[in-house]
């Protein structure tokens, strides 16, 4: 199968930073319970407080829509620094998209999803991600699975200096084109959205009330990679295959790329330790553990 390297798809790891204290106060720009548990989390000493940023501007450049968040709760975070001289923060935010495989004009290409407007349009993209594969099988004489990658940037402001650690980074996810054939039916799509619905509403994903129930209208291009690869769909992830040594390792990273999306790189300054906590995280165990089947 022929390496995919999609426009826009980086994963260049910014410079080391010297280590400085935790911080006092982590202002998170987002609304997402699953970025503010994360980051509790990763800064249980800190007080985190979460900002919503507003309305996002209509554009696939995740880069731009995490500096805008930032941007919009600054001046928040710095009046409620002022409250509290001598003490130190930081403002984190975050934004992801799915480019699923599909047809443009009848051509296959990758096309940004945002959340969709209804739950026929995440049908609409099996359809198109099973169709467009088999006619790039048909052009290149060689066999084309179904696959989507997402990007996803990340971004820590730091109060105190006013500099920014921003990381764009990004995963592909390859599918089974049967699967994916199968959930475009109305009877595949039904089982795939009775088995989101299942996930996102179990203890195992509510997590002590730590997240809420979400819908698939929720996810960028409705398509979660854990309820995926529960029912079989997925065959890889950046080019680790499902039955190799380290699937399930890799499968935890890109869980928690898609679903949170703030990369360890840019809070290491912070938190020197924060990749193993984050490896550890019981909450991604668990979710890893249902990906993989294991009940």
């Amino acid at each position: 199968m022929r390496e995919r390297q999609p426009l826009g798809f980086g994963n260049a790891e910014s410079a080391p930073s010297p280590e400085t204290p935790t911080p006092d106060f982590v202002f998170y720009a987002g609304t997402s319970h699953r970025r503010e548990h994360f980051l509790k989390f990763c800064f249980p000493n800190s007080t985190v407080i979460s900002i919503p940023p507003g309305p996002e501007r209509r554009t696939h450049e995740v880069d731009q829509i995490m500096i805008d968040k930032i941007d919009a709760v600054l001046p928040q975070a710095r009046t409620r620094m002022l409250k509290n001289p001598g003490q130190t923060g930081i403002v984190v935010a975050a934004d992801t998209e799915s480019f699923p495989l599909t047809l443009e004009n009848g051509r296959p290409t990758n096309l940004g999803k945002g959340k969709p407007e209804n739950v026929s349009e995440v049908r609409d993209t099996f359809q198109l991600m099973y169709e467009a594969a088999r006619r790039m099988s048909e052009g290149w004489g060689e066999e084309v699975n179904p696959y989507y990658y997402v990007n996803a940037s990340s971004g820590v402001r730091d109060l105190q200096t006013g500099d920014l650690i921003p990381k764009h980074h990004g995963c592909i996810i390859e599918l089974d084109s049967e699967v994916i054939k199968n959930l475009g039916t109305v009877r595949g799509f039904n089982k795939y959205a009775g088995e989101f619905s299942r996930f996102f509403s179990s203890p195992r994903y509510l997590y002590n009330g730590n997240h809420p129930p979400i819908k698939i209208t929720d996810v960028a291009g409705g398509i979660d990679i854990g309820v995926m690869s529960r029912l079989g769909a997925v065959v890889g992830v950046d080019s680790v295959k499902r039955h190799d040594a380290g699937f399930r390792e890799q499968l935890s990273y890109v869980i928690n790329h898609s679903t949170v999306g703030i990369h360890a790189t840019v809070l290491r300054k912070f938190n020197p330790g924060v990749s193993e906590r984050i490896n550890n995280w019981p909450w991604l165990q668990k979710v890893t553990d249902y990906a993989m089947g294991i009940d």
